[in-house]
This record gives structure tokens, C-alpha cells and sequence, in this order.
């Protein structure tokens, strides 16, 4: 199996056996409950607190709101006005409208046009005080450049164009010319951050996510793992959910190829590493696909299933879905099967 990204690259799973110990204690304390109290999650959020640490380490300085997207609630790097007059981050913003909105997020007004007005007085506050406080900017191209981590910028703009007229392609009506564009943009958002962040911004995700639900299962397999890589960069999450693709992801779980199934699941994982997106993802349907594939999928399967269920049950809410959906039997299995020490050394 050609698996893109490994999990230990998304930085927060060393130990999946024990990770899944405190979960499994926590939703067995109560013998014959299923809502848990509060104390249930005590050392589930502890171990949350170092996994998402690598992750979502928080600034010393608080972030201005008026600096933060409210759709993405990152700084900004380049602020644009709509119609409405609110300001938004370009890249969030214009991936609300390919997805076919005509509101603003914010105050549900409708847009009068789609006209995105650069918010320059904004972008130079936010850049005053990126320097006073030494935070780095935020990263994006800019121009056609984008900044690099020693502060400079790299001229980016024939990758631009490529990657902008790859990413029409499964637009195509032709089977192959999608599938043979699915398998491109896989190779790209494999290769870099940069390809990641370029590939958002000329409007990729919800076109991929547009083609989760394609019967071609190449074009399907490569386009969930496409989104799995793009995932790995921490902005595009939040472009991911805006696109509404957990439905299509859950979809794929359930019904996908071996391959597809467990880079959906994955994705999932990598997606709920925002604790905002537990709860979405929670609700979706999501954690019985996960079930699922911890009783009947691969080894690989497992193990990104067990890792995925564990990060959502870190939200309390889910620990009761989680055992609704049967996940107490396979999980005390796999902790406890002793007949198989070399499927367990592989899982675990």
C-alpha cells in the first residue's frame, strides 16, 4: 500500500497501546452507562495536552481579534474586504464562495457582489505587530512569492500557473483525464508545504472534495489521499472542513477501497486535531465507520482507526457514541489478545 503520509508525520501518536489504555478506562469506570461524568476525561485530557502540543502550540501574546479570520480564527496574512464590509482571510473566504455561499459568514448578510477588496491598512497593523512581538508573518504566497522561514520570499508564480491549470483538470468530463488529475495533484501535495499551501489557494479542496464521492475507485483513492496530505498543513484544515468534507470522508470509510478507507481514516484524524472539529466530526457518523474498521480492516487500518477514535473521544461528547457504536469489544481485544505478539507489535 502507497501510503503518503505516516502518521508519526502528523506529530502527535508515538504509542497508539498507550493512548487507547485511558480511553478504554475511562468508558469502562461506569459499567452499564453510557453518558460519562466529567472526572472520566481527567487523564484522557492530560494525554490530549501533550498530543497536541507539537500541534497547536499557543503564543505567548494573544492574538488581536481583529487580526484573526473569523472563519479560519488565524492571523491573517492577507486581509481582504466583502461587500458587507467584514474582513476576511482571502484564501477562507474565497473558498466560502466557490463553495457556492452567498452570505457572509459572519453577519449572514448576502453578498451584494463577490468582489474582495485587499484590507491594506489591516495587512500593514498586522505585519506592525507580527516585528514588535517577534512572530514570524504568516506564511501564503503574496504576489506570486511566498515567504520563507528565515523571513524572505521565493518567486513561486510559474508554480502557480501550473498548479492552477492541473488543479481545472478534474473538471473534465473524461474519467481518465480526473483520474489521471487526481493522481497528479496526490504526487504534488506530497511533495512539500509549499505544493500544500498553493494547491489551497488556487481552490484544489473543494474540488477534491467534490470527486470523494467519484465511482472511479482510482480517482476516489487518490483524490481522499490528496486531502489527507493537503490536511498536514495546518491552515488548510479548517479550508477542508469549510468545503464540507467530512460527509464525503465518512462515505469513503465506509465504502471505499482498503486503501481509501484507511487514508480516510487518517484524514479524520488529522482533521480532529482541532479540538473545534471533534465535535463535527463526532456528529457525522464518523465514529461507527471508525468502529468498524478497528473490528474488520487491515493492521495499517487498525491502527489509524484506534489513533482517530482516540483523539475524538478526548471530546467527552463522543466518548458515549464511541461505545454506542461497539467499541469497547474490539478495543479490549486488541489490549489484551496475547495470540498474536507479532500483529500486536505491528499494530501497536
Amino acid at each position: 500500500m502507497d501510503r503518503e503520509i505516516d502518521l508519526h508525520e502528523l506529530g502527535n501518536i508515538c504509542n497508539v497501546r498507550q493512548h487507547l489504555q485511558p480511553v478504554v478506562d475511562g468508558m469502562t469506570r461506569h459499567s452499564g452507562t453510557v453518558a460519562l461524568d466529567g472526572s472520566n476525561a481527567m487523564d484522557t485530557d492530560k494525554l490530549a495536552d501533550n498530543n497536541l502540543e507539537d500541534t497547536k502550540k499557543s503564543d505567548s501574546v494573544a492574538i488581536p481579534d481583529d487580526f484573526r479570520c473569523p472563519i479560519s480564527l488565524e492571523l491573517m496574512r492577507d486581509p481582504v474586504i466583502v461587500s458587507t464590509g467584514q474582513t476576511y482571510e482571502r484564501s477562507c473566504i474565497q473558498r466560502w464562495i466557490d463553495c457556492g455561499n452567498k452570505t457572509c459568514p459572519k453577519t449572514q448578510q448576502l453578498l451584494l457582489n463577490y468582489s474582495l477588496t485587499p484590507n491594506y491598512v489591516l495587512r500593514s497593523l498586522i505585519s506592525q505587530w507580527c516585528e514588535t512581538h517577534k512572530i514570524e508573518q504568516p506564511t501564503g504566497s503574496t504576489n506570486g512569492r511566498l515567504r520563507k522561514s528565515d523571513g524572505s520570499y521565493h518567486e513561486v508564480s510559474g508554480d502557480i500557473a501550473i498548479i492552477t491549470a492541473l488543479v481545472r483538470k478534474p473538471s473534465s468530463r473524461s474519467v481518465e483525464e480526473r483520474r489521471n488529475a487526481a493522481t497528479e495533484i496526490r504526487s504534488l501535495s506530497k511533495r512539500s508545504t509549499d505544493n500544500r499551501i498553493l494547491l489551497a489557494e488556487v481552490g484544489a479542496i473543494p474540488i477534491l472534495v467534490n470527486l470523494l464521492t467519484s465511482e472511479d475507485i482510482m480517482t476516489q483513492e487518490n483524490v481522499v489521499t490528496s486531502i489527507l496530505n493537503l490536511s498536514i498543513y495546518e491552515n488548510n484544515k479548517g479550508l477542508i472542513m469549510l468545503a464540507g468534507a467530512v460527509p464525503s470522508i465518512v462515505q469513503v470509510l465506509r465504502m471505499g477501497t482498503t486503501e481509501a478507507r484507511v487514508n480516510a481514516a487518517a484524514t479524520l484524524f488529522s482533521l480532529s486535531l482541532l479540538d473545534e472539529n471533534k465535535i463535527t466530526i463526532g456528529a457525522s457518523g464518523a465514529i461507527i465507520a471508525l468502529v468498524e474498521l478497528l473490528k474488520s480492516g487491515s493492521l495499517r487500518g487498525k491502527k489509524d482507526a484506534a489513533t482517530a477514535l482516540f483523539n475524538l473521544c478526548i471530546y467527552q461528547g463522543n466518548k458515549g457514541r464511541a461505545v454506542r457504536a461497539g467499541i469497547l469489544v474490539p478495543l479490549m481485544k486488541m489490549l489484551t489478545d496475547s495470540s498474536n505478539p507479532m500483529a500486536m507489535k505491528k499494530l501497536f
